[in-house]
């Protein structure tokens, strides 16, 4: 997991990039852009699946470097072929926004553990997972107020993950709240986890009202 993390490192320009247009799209703009929102899902999920299961599977310390670029040109393609399918399916795309979201969410419940039990990968696995599979069951009833819930959260999320490839003092952008303390002491929280928690929750609710009502004016 290091040598991919550190393959999105050296990406991190265009990554940050990428999240903060598709987390604005998906927060204020998820039912109006909803088709190209998908697809930029597609695209996003076809090519990190693809480098993932490389760095996991195939990488050496004696493969050459210019693999990962080949690499990464499949993921492409193959992110453009999963585009076009939840282009046209709006109920698998749904889905697996909904684990996106679940994902994101447990990541964030796991942040805010104790420390003493981070120390447990089932820990860390028994928070997401069931938020995952909670998410997907009811995208699986394709309603509007839950897809507006899902691409409102985890639109907020990311945009707050690309917003920190570029800002200060944002010592991960896979966890916005590792800036939680190893002591757990509330009065010893950097205050810059604050400003990063606070500004995840107003994109959240605001892009979530927006789009409510951007669904009662879509049904006069």
């Amino acid at each position: 997991m290091k040598n991919f993390y550190d393959f999105l490192d050296k990406i991190s320009t265009p990554l940050g990039v990428t999240e903060i247009v598709l987390g604005f799209v998906l927060c204020f703009l998820g039912r109006v852009m909803i088709k190209p929102a998908l697809f930029m899902i597609g695209l996003i999920t076809g090519t990190l699946s693809i480098c993932l299961m490389y760095f996991m599977l195939i990488f050496k310390a004696t493969t050459p470097n210019w693999w990962v670029w080949v690499v990464f040109g499949f993921g492409i393609i193959l992110g453009i072929v999963l585009g076009i399918i939840f282009f046209q399916s709006k109920k698998v795309a749904s889905a697996i926004l909904a684990a996106y979201t679940g994902f994101s969410i447990g990541k964030i419940l796991f942040g805010l553990m104790p420390f003493h039990y981070k120390h447990y990968r089932v820990a860390k696995w028994c928070t997401i997972g069931p938020m995952m599979i909670l998410l997907i069951l009811l995208a699986i009833r394709n309603t509007d107020r839950h897809y507006i819930l899902n691409s409102a959260f985890f639109g907020a999320f990311i945009l707050i993950m690309g917003i920190g490839h570029f800002s200060s003092h944002y010592p991960d952008s896979w966890d916005p709240f590792a800036l939680i303390p190893e002591n757990g002491n509330i009065w010893d929280i950097d205050p810059y986890f604050w400003l990063y928690g606070g500004s995840l929750l107003l994109l959240f609710f605001t892009g979530f009202i927006i789009q409510c009502l951007t669904l009662k004016y879509e049904r006069k």
